[in-house]
């Protein structure tokens, strides 16, 4: 979407749904027979040959819901969210910390 679209920024929501969780896995590929693919798989019945490739950051316990700055997230949080931003080449500005307009982190 980002190619296509060139965002200038991202809004990451429910960050908190992540808290409670040992490790959060991030899929950033696929591989079939060992061989890494270009893009994800248009045909099904490749899809169900594919072996996802994970990155896996370490998770949090802790509740963010309260947290107004990036600073203030747990250090997995912030390497997830970082992470993110590299990958997609933008600043993740606004991240959503929990349920209601005021649970949002501004960067």
């Amino acid at each position: 979407a980002h190619s296509i679209n060139d965002f200038t920024c991202l809004n990451i929501t429910k960050l908190d749904v992540l808290t409670g969780h040992p490790e959060i896995n991030v899929c950033v590929g696929y591989e079939i027979n060992g061989k890494k693919l270009e893009s994800f798989p248009a045909s099904l019945e490749v899809l169900k040959q594919v072996k996802p490739i994970y990155v896996t950051f370490k998770g949090w316990t802790e509740d963010i819901t309260k947290i107004r700055t990036r600073a203030g997230l747990p250090s997995g949080a912030q390497d997830y969210l970082a992470f993110i931003e590299k990958e997609m080449g933008v600043p993740a500005t606004w991240v959503g910390v929990g349920p209601g307009r005021e649970g949002m982190v501004i960067q």
